[in-house]
């Protein structure tokens, strides 16, 4: 009797083990199962955001890159990211932005960082980030700084691939990055505003930032320091003065900037537009680091040395009219030497994007970043970037829920 019951608590505890393993076994499976539809979501959320990006790119095959403003077709879709479009059972947010209506991270000046308000060590950080040498600045830092981090790296001595980079130099945190500033040490003041009106920083810098140079035929723009006296009439010129400036080049040397230029006698308010239309100081077609006078925000206008808060509103009441560059001379309260300072540094156009994208599908969602741009060819892209961040959203300023697009698209 003694043995019957023995063996019968051992098959209940066997049987108990068993139900255990079982039980182990099953949460493992739900577990795994679930963990394999996460991964299934993500993909198709994934597949969403790039569909996303190739749904922007077929809004910008009509852009004229000589004219960019927020008129044009690819400044209305998906309501700046805040309007979900439905593909299948999925949707995505998109939100396309024009590179030139921001400050380029990688081309901005000294001057241009301390205006908008950065301090003195996070300026020599992020410029001993992006360049080449060794040798850190006083307040900066390079490889010595970051190996001796917990977490250590080197410096990148070279370009910023996205702004978010930014979090990886020395005096830049998240807060700096991402939130509106509380103090200033810059120039920066909006017109009529506080300091807590700032835009963040992340709202204000791009890395990647091109434009077409050419005349407003489309031809290439002739360089002012090789062009000969012939050919700058041939483009529009007066005779009198294209023969000043080469005389003054001559007896002078090359002009340095546009301010030089205007100082060539005969050059007026009147006829600067036709130089800044043919002329160029540089000896490509393309260039990088403009901001375009059509899109750009007043943080970033007010980034520009030199310019007042009369001549930015005036610019800021004027965008969408600026054809070419000669008509910035037409700007209210503008004088020759404000268009010196502005006329190297601005344009009309652009021919570089910035796609932001985000793929929602089953709970799972996936944020994309694609820079674009505008060749001879068509769109091109450049380099693509997966967000690794939770609140994505919020970095790129969109409503954490999103509008829903009574369109669906199959």
């Amino acid at each position: 009797m003694r043995q019957r019951g023995s063996a019968f608590i051992m098959a209940l505890v066997a049987i108990v083990v068993l139900a255990a393993v079982l039980a182990s076994a099953a949460a493992n499976t739900r577990t795994m199962l679930k963990g394999q539809a996460h991964r299934i979501d993500e993909q198709r959320a994934e597949r969403m955001a790039e569909a996303a990006i190739q749904f922007a790119i077929a809004q910008m095959l009509t852009v004229d890159t000589a004219t960019v403003t927020f008129d044009d077709d690819w400044a209305l879709i998906g309501e700046a990211g805040d309007e979900a479009i439905y593909v299948g059972d999925g949707y995505f947010r998109v939100e396309i932005i024009d590179a030139g209506s921001r400050v380029n991270l990688n081309l901005a000046t000294r001057e241009q960082f301390e205006i908008l308000g950065l301090l003195p060590d996070q300026i020599d950080s992020i410029l001993d980030w992006r360049e080449p040498d060794l040798q850190p600045r006083i307040e900066g830092a390079k490889d010595e700084y970051y190996n001796a981090l917990t977490d250590p790296y080197n410096v990148k001595l070279a370009d910023f691939d996205t702004v978010d980079e930014l979090l990886m130099v020395k005096g830049i945190d998240a807060q700096t990055l991402y939130e509106p500033p509380t103090e200033t040490s810059g120039a920066l003041t909006l017109l009529g505003g506080a300091v807590e009106d700032l835009p963040p920083l992340y709202d204000i810098f791009t890395v990647d930032s091109e434009s077409p140079n050419v005349t407003p035929s489309g031809q290439p723009k002739l360089n002012v320091n090789t062009g000969a006296e012939n050919e700058m009439v041939d483009l529009g010129i007066p005779e009198d003065l294209a023969d000043a400036i080469t005389d003054r080049r001559r007896d002078e040397g090359t002009f340095a900037s546009w301010a030089e230029l205007f100082q060539v006698p005969g050059v007026t308010l009147q006829n600067v537009d036709v130089l800044l239309d043919i002329l160029t100081f540089a000896t490509t077609n393309e260039s990088r680091g403009m901001i375009n006078v059509n899109t750009a925000t007043e943080a970033t206008l007010f980034s520009i040395p030199g310019l007042t808060s009369d001549i930015i509103q005036a610019i800021l009441d004027r965008q969408g009219t600026f054809i070419t560059l000669g008509d910035l001379a037409g700007i209210p309260g503008i004088t020759l030497d404000a268009l010196g300072g502005i006329a190297g540094m601005t344009t009309t156009g652009s021919q570089s994007f910035v796609i932001r994208a985000m793929g929602v599908f089953g709970g799972r969602s996936v944020a994309l970043q694609a820079f674009v741009v505008l060749g001879e060819f068509g769109p091109e892209i450049r380099r693509t970037v997966r967000f690794p961040f939770a609140d994505v959203a919020f970095r790129w300023g969109w409503n954490e829920e999103a509008g829903f697009d009574s369109e669906l698209i199959n």
